[in-house]
């Protein structure tokens, strides 16, 4: 390696990547659910009993993280019923 180069960093995979990534991933994916079931963010924010429901949008941009029982109540919400769906959301909590 030439003076002044560096090394690429390696990709964040599971377990290695920041909380942000995984904050972003989530997010994406509870906002393409609610969106695709015509759910608004107060009906999901009072389905995980959160009174204002700017914290879903939130939650959904990356903002802030949502507790583990708040993401179990949206995927019910939303009709997530693979396991392995849950489980990677979980997984990115």
């Amino acid at each position: 390696m030439a003076a002044g180069d560096q090394a690429c960093p390696a990709p964040a995979w599971p377990g290695q990547g920041s909380p942000l990534l995984f904050r972003l991933l989530a997010g994406a994916a509870l906002r393409r659910m609610r969106i695709d079931q015509g759910i608004s963010y107060e009906e999901a924010a009072a389905a995980i009993g959160e009174p204002p429901p700017r914290l879903i949008s939130m939650a959904e941009h990356g903002e802030t993280r949502l507790l583990i029982r708040g993401i179990i109540d949206l995927c019910t919400l939303y009709g997530v019923t693979d396991i392995g769906q849950r489980a990677t959301l979980l997984g990115l909590a």
